[in-house]
């Protein structure tokens, strides 16, 4: 059996997968309910497609490469990542605010550019 990662964890193994531009190892990492949210592009990612989709469309095309700066854990199954995005598409700093499901996969991803903290229930 495979030891649950922390939300912490998580977090540095989706950004080492994506630096790799490795779809596989990074989609991995995601629940098979996932949502990725991301304002930036005004899109909604939904299950593996649409995980896989963001992730070769945003990281892997951009040839994004990714830092990160600090993660502050909110809960024992939510954090937010500031992150230093670097890639074609030049530069920036952002957030990553990462929740965990139950298995202890990524189930909800939303990048920020600016640090917002939101509540969310499900």
């Amino acid at each position: 059996m495979t030891e649950q990662l922390s939300v912490e964890n998580a977090i540095e193994a989706f950004i080492a997968a994506a630096n790799d531009f490795d779809l596989e190892k990074a989609t991995a990492l995601f629940s098979i309910s996932a949502v990725i949210d991301d304002p930036s592009t005004g899109k909604t990612f939904r299950n593996e497609s649409g995980i896989r989709r963001y992730i070769a469309d945003y990281f892997v095309s951009y040839r994004t490469i990714s830092k990160i700066i600090e993660i502050e854990g909110i809960t024992p199954d939510r954090a937010v990542a500031r992150v230093n995005f670097t890639g074609s598409f030049g530069h920036e700093i952002g957030t990553l605010d990462v929740i965990l499901s139950r298995g202890g996969l990524i189930n909800r991803y939303l990048p920020l550019t600016n640090y917002t903290y939101q509540k969310i229930n499900f």
